[in-house]
């Protein structure tokens, strides 16, 4: 075979073997992309901020229920009085198997509601777990593999559905904040509202009456 002739056909051996070894690479990121994705699991309620709720917990158990991911997301920031109302969302790497996810509503560091539901993080569609807390669930404590449906202990779910987490659904809004009472101000003067504060306010120090009467 002439030099020129096994120089051509040499050429497009390595081509071809350029082009299958970049098909291969490209099969293969595409198979690890969905693996090494985070999976994204949202928390949607009809409960108020921060009056009935000021932070909440996402726990990823395994199937044996041993503790992989968990993460604190708080709806009140203090001291700047910042407040994020629901549906939020937090961030994972996912866990394989079937997995628990649980999740916790807290009140001044106190639990007031929990749900939970099954899911497979892996395959989870678009990559998005939905989880809701519900205000008729204040308080429920149910047995394991139980948790808190609209206002009962059933089987933990594998599916959720709630319009409170379809898309284009308006956000739960922010509540009025724990009003405390009035001043207190001489009957023939007009009551004036004290200023509604979200998080612990500094003490002021007592008058010079109160400081007396203390002594």
């Amino acid at each position: 075979m002439p030099l020129n002739s096994l120089l051509f056909v040499n050429r497009r051996l390595i081509l071809a073997g350029l082009g299958l070894w970049l098909i291969l690479t490209l099969i293969t990121l595409g198979g690890c992309s969905r693996d090494d994705a985070q999976v994204q699991i949202s928390v949607c309620s009809d409960m108020s901020v921060p009056g009935e709720l000021d932070a909440i917990r996402v726990t990823v158990l395994d199937e044996a229920r041993v503790q992989q991911r968990t993460g604190i997301l708080e709806l009140l920031e203090c001291p700047a009085e910042r407040v994020k109302t629901l549906p939020q969302a937090v961030h994972f790497d996912p866990v394989a198997g079937d997995v628990w996810i649980v999740v916790s509503g807290f009140l001044d560091g106190i639990e007031r509601v929990r749900f939970e539901r099954r899911a497979d993080m892996a395959n989870a569609p678009d990559g998005e777990i939905t989880t809701i807390l519900r205000r008729a669930c204040l308080g429920f404590s149910c047995p394991l593999g139980q948790t808190c449906v609209n206002g009962r202990c059933d089987q933990v779910p594998r599916e959720v559905s709630s319009g409170l987490c379809a898309p284009g659904a308006p956000p739960q809004q922010a509540d009025v904040g724990r009003e405390p009472a009035d001043v207190a101000v001489p009957d023939d003067q007009t009551p004036v509202p004290r200023p509604v504060y979200y998080c612990p306010q500094p003490d002021v120090g007592l008058d010079a009456a109160d400081s007396e009467e203390s002594l």
